[in-house]
Formats: structure tokens, C-alpha cells, sequence
């Protein structure tokens, strides 16, 4: 959709977990099929950075391949991740091992949110412009955290919250949204966060 078109649907969408990924097109066409977050069965993924896309896809099994729809390298990530987190049969080993290989690919940012709807995971990896490729979460106690209000310095979008001042929430973000205490993800670390709130980090070697 336009950015005109989210502050509506933002509006009315309720749920414990949200993706929101304000893009800056790099392959594929803009339009709706190759737009973040991508969606498989119970999986949402939205990713920041660029894959080697024939790589990937010379590696993946047909029946996901047949699932792909658009043309971007981060539809093909997305579906790489679910490949490997069904042959590891358990989520942490099989994003472990699936970039572990992505890594000997060419990539300038291998930086993703992924949901099962239940735990969210997030990785911070780059080649190059580190600082861009940044990523940060916070745990915001309703206790103390006031509304949330913040215009990007990337894509100049205003975003705001009132329903952050009344919940214990998580955020993770690619910028410090507020001027709250936000924990850097270090390169290569994939971030875990489970139903109960509590982050725990793993470093991917």
C-alpha cells in the first residue's frame, strides 16, 4: 500500500503482534505482491538488506519455490528461513543453520523480523554500512512508558501510539524510537522474544 494508506488500516487493526515495514524499494516491481511482511501459514516475515537471490533459490526445495509469488531477493530469504526451520524441526537451530549458509553469499543486510504469532525472532547481520544496518529493541513497562510518538529520520514517517502507554509491549525497530533505555543487537546476534516478554539474545557462529 501508499503511505497515505496506513494510518487508516494501522488504526484498526488489533493484535498482540505487528509488523510494520516502511520500505525502500530495491528489486521487484511496487506493488503488492512484493511488499514486506511476507506470509506463510502462520509465518510473517519483513526483512532489510539484499540476498543473493539465485543463490538462495538454487536451494531451496520445489514446493517452496512454487510458493513464491513476487520478485524480490527477501521472499526468497524468508522462504530459505522456513526451509531450514522445518528440517531442524525446531525454530532457533534451523534460523541458526540457514544463515549460517546465507552468510557465504554475497548480501549487504541480512536483517529480519519473523512471527509464528506466538515468539518473535529478529537477526542483525551486515557486509558493510554496519551503522545502517542497525537494529534495537525495548521492553516498555506501562508503569512508566508514556505515548509513543516519534518521526523517522530514514523515510520521514511519523508514527504514533496511545495503546503503548497501557501495555507491556517489546519493540524492535532499525531506529531508538523514543529517548528511552533501547538495547543495540549486535552484528550477527539473533534476537528471541517468547510469548512471557523476555528477550534473550543468541550470537550466530
Amino acid at each position: 500500500m501508499e503511505s497515505n494508506e496506513v494510518e487508516p488500516v494501522a488504526a484498526s487493526v488489533r493484535s498482540e503482534i505487528f509488523i510494520l515495514h516502511l520500505r525502500l524499494a530495491t528489486d521487484g516491481e511496487r506493488n503488492f505482491i512484493n511488499c514486506h511482511p511476507f506470509q506463510s501459514g502462520r509465518w510473517l516475515f519483513a526483512h532489510n538488506g539484499r540476498v543473493d537471490r539465485e543463490a538462495v533459490l538454487k536451494r531451496l526445495d520445489y514446493r517452496y519455490i512454487a510458493s513464491i509469488k513476487g520478485l524480490t531477493d527477501s521472499e526468497v530469504y524468508f522462504y530459505w528461513l522456513l526451509q531450514n526451520i522445518e528440517h531442524e524441526d525446531a525454530v532457533q537451530k534451523g534460523l541458526e543453520a540457514a544463515l549460517r549458509q546465507v552468510r557465504k553469499f554475497s548480501f549487504t543486510g541480512l536483517n529480519f523480523i519473523l512471527t509464528d504469532g506466538t515468539s518473535v525472532y529478529a537477526y542483525r547481520g551486515a557486509s558493510k554500512n554496519e551503522h545502517y544496518y542497525s537494529l534495537f529493541y525495548l521492553y516498555r513497562d506501562p508503569q512508566t512508558a508514556g505515548p509513543l510518538e516519534y518521526r523517522s529520520k530514514e523515510v520521514d514517517a511519523f508514527l504514533r501510539s496511545k495503546c503503548l502507554q497501557q501495555e507491556r509491549a517489546i519493540l524492535i525497530c532499525s531506529e531508538k524510537l523514543t529517548n528511552e533505555a533501547w538495547t543495540e543487537i549486535p552484528l550477527g546476534s539473533l534476537l528471541w522474544v517468547s510469548a512471557d516478554l523476555i528477550p534473550q539474545l543468541i550470537k550466530v557462529r
